[in-house]
């Protein structure tokens, strides 16, 4: 191989970084076998650099900066899926994509992220240089070969492929934007027929309410952010507090999420139901709506209120008061957040009127770590720590609730917006012990609790947390007219197609949990369910609270 002249010093330093232009995405491959433990992978990424390299080649034997700009085109897919797959063990997805108005909450891992996307933007932008391949020398030939390549990377590497996996994105946005046009188009449809098709006259009655419970018992719904089941059980013991309390209330085993992320995650389970797009309204009914109807004041604690989108989404949800106790200018803890929880709820202890209080803790998100004082082990482990700060405050937090006398008259229903994200820290702290079937359909925690319950387990056998309002309502015996997609644990299965499905409904991304087994969805089921959400999405979307 006869590489170049070497004689002059500013064609010594193209040359390398031409070769350092393919290297980079390579080396990302190769340290993300601490993640995938798949080499396929890198073979994948080496294979599209090195085909990228040689057209980029092909190209600067005539015209060096037409040569730059394709190169700089070709090599940026690689370049992003490469740096993606470094951090979470896969390429991107459409919901990463989507999400991105929240990349702020990211911000645990800012710098580390930041620094690896300008080493990664500064190498992709590198000059570049003719190199002359002494072995090569029929452009035809290789540009043949190239092409061969490209047009084979379905068949050889297929899910392993940058280049696959951005025609695959191209695919769900076109999907994506097909099922807008549907569900736009459904607006057509009586609003009375399909009003017809999901209204309920009840929530059903599966259980009695129980004798502990007098009168109308406050509730404090508490939305933990990205938590699975795993993290509870660890035989490390990460969350003893939660696993205690699970252990001696009311708690539901194989229960999974029905979707992701956050926005979608909170709105569903409190309406019962799928929303599109992130900032999407639901102008049903939710079980704020329905205990507002029974006398109950309703407040939302906001841990994010720097975050304007957010909080304009969280406002939209109908609760009588969002607070965040004045702060403005920063995220709250968790302690702080459970504090407000409690200021809520003895304020409610004065003038008698029963409190909803339902809050998100914002300390379990990814890239986040805990307050120096209060780390897990030796402190080394971020999501150890941060897992650990969590269960740290929700003990403190029931620990004063038992002080300030409120523990025997409050129902504290303690679950999560979503399961855990799959991403570097989470791998490597508990693999090989816990493999993931799935990146964010996963067991996830639902405890009732309140002092003198009789602890107990139900096995929720795959559904999923659309059936947390009903449920919630069942066990308080409270009762209204509805249009639920769920229904309540303490009751039979009433759409097991529905009540299994995790689903992400503008990524295409459907997954069954039916009997507690994650499978894909056949296509009859898929389309059946499609046409089923759309049909709903389509009424969120263009009635009044036909109820209240």
């Amino acid at each position: 191989m006869r590489v170049i002249d070497l004689r002059g010093n500013k064609k010594y330093i193209f040359f390398y970084f031409t070769l350092h232009k393919v290297i980079l995405p390579v080396v990302y491959s190769l340290l993300s076998l601490k993640l995938t433990h798949n080499f396929m992978f890198c073979l994948a990424v080496c294979a599209e650099s090195l085909v990228a390299f040689f057209v980029q080649n092909i190209i600067a034997s005539w015209n060096k900066i037409v040569a730059w700009i394709a190169g700089v085109l070709l090599m940026f897919i690689v370049y992003a899926q490469s740096l993606v797959l470094l951090f979470t063990g896969g390429y991107v997805q459409l919901i990463m994509l989507t999400n991105l108005e929240s990349v702020e909450a990211l911000q645990g891992r800012g710098t580390q992220y930041i620094l690896m996307i300008v080493i990664t933007l500064l190498t992709l932008f590198l000059p570049i240089d003719y190199i002359e391949l002494r072995f090569v020398n029929h452009k035809v030939i290789v540009s043949a070969i190239c092409i061969a390549v490209l047009l084979c990377m379905p068949f050889i590497f297929k899910k392993y492929s940058p280049y696959v996996n951005l025609f695959q994105l191209i695919h769900k946005a076109r999907l994506r934007s097909d099922a807008e046009d549907r569900i736009h188009n459904m607006m057509d449809v009586d609003t009375e027929e399909l009003l017809a098709e999901f209204y309920s006259d009840t929530v059903g009655d599966g259980i009695d309410k129980p004798r502990g419970l007098a009168g109308s018992p406050n509730v404090v719904l508490i939305f933990t952010e990205g938590l699975s089941m795993n993290i509870i059980e660890d035989s490390r013991e990460i969350m003893p507090n939660v696993a205690y309390y699970m252990e001696h209330g009311l708690s539901f085993e194989n229960y999974y999420d029905h979707t992701a992320a956050t926005y979608r995650g909170i709105m569903g389970q409190l309406y019962s139901s799928h929303q599109y797009n992130n900032g999407d309204t639901n102008l049903l009914v939710s079980v704020e709506e329905i205990l507002k109807q029974k006398g109950y004041y309703t407040t939302f604690v906001n841990p994010e209120p720097t975050e304007e989108y957010f909080t304009e989404y969280l406002d939209s949800l109908g609760f009588d008061t969002l607070t965040s106790g004045g702060v403005e200018d920063y995220i709250l803890s968790d302690q702080l957040v459970y504090d407000l929880v409690l200021e809520s709820l003895s304020e409610s202890t004065a003038d008698g009127q029963p409190q909803f209080v339902a809050c998100y803790t914002f300390g379990t998100h990814v890239g986040n770590n805990s307050p120096e004082d209060c780390r897990f082990g030796d402190g080394d482990n971020r999501l150890l720590n941060r897992f650990h700060y969590c269960d740290y405050s929700f003990g403190e937090f029931m620990r004063r609730l038992e002080e300030e006398g409120l523990s025997s008259n409050t129902l504290v229903v303690f679950t999560t917006d979503h399961a855990s994200f799959v991403d570097d820290d989470y791998i490597l702290s508990f693999y090989p012990d816990y493999e993931r079937a799935d990146t964010f359909c996963d067991r996830i925690p639902l405890v009732f609790y309140y002092e003198g319950i009789t602890p107990g387990v139900v096995d929720a056998d795959g559904r999923n947390s659309l059936d947390l309002a009903p449920t919630i309502l069942d066990y308080l015996d409270i009762d209204s007219p509805n249009y639920f997609l769920g229904s309540s644990l303490f009751l039979p299965v009433q759409n097991e197609l529905v009540e299994t499905v995790f689903c992400v409904p503008d990524s295409e991304w459907m997954v069954s949990s039916a009997d507690g087994e994650l499978r894909v969805l056949t296509e009859e089921e898929t389309e059946e369910f499609r046409t089923y959400l759309e049909s709903y999405l389509s009424l969120t979307r263009r009635t009044e609270n036909p109820i209240y």
